[in-house]
């Protein structure tokens, strides 16, 4: 190894190697600051069913309780069965802020609240846009079939639309006006969702394995860019689940 050699290379490369840590580190930068996070959620669940009449006997039967366990893990992957948790959670509609680069899910956390009635399946998953002139006046706008869509509405009334009747409630002025009147504004709309459209969606991000098999636990996880969202669907998993185990007893 020749250090005078070492040193000429480097000299001689000065510009291509400063431009590989400019690219390298900006490239990092923005990687961190426009990617979405992703958060994850765990809960374990016990499995416990006493047959008593093994108790009495004295008899315990290996077979039956990994049975028990297995038809409980079934049970929870199934697709069915999560259509069924998140009809339980408030997903029908979801907001949004859109931001510059990438929008944000005001999951339990929007600024205003929408009430929808559905007349056409096309309006399902389409980007719904408002504007709040002021806390009693404002404009939706959407686009369906192509074509692009609005129509003023007033604060607590109904409105009414070909694909929609709506009712759009501000529940924070204020934190509304501040998004609005930011110099990169945040655009606010919220999507209407089909639960069964949103469980296929949803279902590759949660996970059911067995955690351990002599204690008869299973593992729920449930990852999102919400974390608020992440915890609700496995709480409501583990609770959809004792109730199932109630109603079929």
């Amino acid at each position: 190894f020749e250090i005078g050699l070492f040193l000429f290379l480097i000299r001689k490369n000065i510009f291509w190697i400063t431009l590989f840590f400019i690219i390298a580190s900006g490239s990092a930068f923005l990687f961190l600051r426009y990617t979405p996070q992703v958060f994850e959620s765990k809960i374990i669940l016990q499995i416990n069913n006493d047959n008593e009449a093994s108790k009495i006997l004295n008899v315990q039967n290996i077979n039956e309780s990994q049975h028990d366990i297995s038809k409980s893990i079934e049970l929870l992957r199934a697709k069915v069965f999560f259509n069924r948790v998140l009809y339980t959670l408030p997903l029908h509609i979801t907001y949004f802020a859109e931001g510059t680069f990438r929008g944000n899910e005001h999951y339990k956390a929007s600024a205003y609240s929408a009430e929808v009635e559905v007349k056409s399946p096309s309006i399902y998953g389409v980007r719904i846009y408002l504007f709040f002139d002021n806390k009693e006046v404002g404009e939706i706008t959407y686009i369906t079939a192509g074509k692009s869509k609005s129509c003023k509405f007033r604060s607590g009334v109904w409105t009414n639309t070909p694909e929609i009747d709506l009712k759009i409630t501000p529940t924070n002025f204020s934190e509304i006006s501040s998004q609005q009147d930011a110099v990169k504004e945040n655009r606010l709309y919220f999507v209407v969702n089909n639960i069964e459209e949103l469980a296929n969606q949803y279902f590759a991000r949660l996970n059911v394995i067995l955690k351990n098999g002599a204690a008869n636990t299973i593992e729920i996880s449930f990852q999102d860019n919400n974390a608020a969202k992440t915890t609700d669907i496995v709480n409501a998993m583990a609770y959809q689940f004792k109730e199932y185990d109630l109603e079929k007893q």
